[in-house]
C-alpha cells in the first residue's frame, strides 16, 4: 500500500493526469461534505489538471506520505488511512491532512474506489492563505 500511495504522490507532483487517473477505478466515490460518484473519464482528467494548476499556483513544493494504516478487509479490498504532508512556498510548516481510501487490489492493479477526506481541504488551504 505504501508504494502505491508514494507513487500516487509522485504522479501528483509531476502533474501526470493520465497516469494518476489509472490509480482510480472506472467509477469511484468521493466524500468530504457530501458524497458523489465520479467516472474516470476525460472530465476527470481535466479536473485533475485543474487541481495540478491550482497546486502549482499555490506554490506546492512537495507531497509525501507521512503515515499510512492499512486494513485488509478481504482478498479484494483494503481500507487505507493516509496522512499526507504537503509543503507550500508561502507556508512555513508542512500542512498535514488525512484521507481514507478503499482500494480494490488484485495481482495486477490497485484501484481507488472510495476516498473520504477528514478535513475540508479547501477550508484548510484558505486558512493558510493558499487560495
Amino acid at each position: 500500500m505504501k508504494d502505491f500511495f508514494e507513487h500516487y504522490a509522485e504522479l501528483s507532483m509531476i502533474g501526470n493526469a493520465d497516469r494518476l487517473a489509472q490509480c482510480y477505478a472506472d467509477q469511484f466515490m468521493v466524500g468530504e461534505k457530501e458524497t458523489a460518484v465520479f467516472r474516470n473519464d476525460e472530465k476527470f482528467i481535466e479536473w485533475l489538471n485543474g487541481v495540478f494548476a491550482a497546486n502549482k499556483k499555490a506554490g506546492m513544493q512537495s507531497l509525501r506520505v507521512k503515515d499510512i494504516v492499512a486494513v485488509q478487509w478481504n482478498e479484494s479490498f483494503v481500507n487505507a488511512r493516509v496522512t499526507w504532508s504537503a509543503k507550500f512556498l508561502s507556508v512555513e510548516e508542512e500542512m498535514s491532512f488525512v484521507i481514507h481510501y478503499v482500494v480494490n487490489v488484485s495481482e495486477d492493479h490497485f484501484k481507488i474506489v472510495l476516498y473520504i477526506s477528514e478535513q475540508d481541504e479547501e477550508q484548510v488551504k484558505r486558512g493558510k492563505g493558499l487560495i
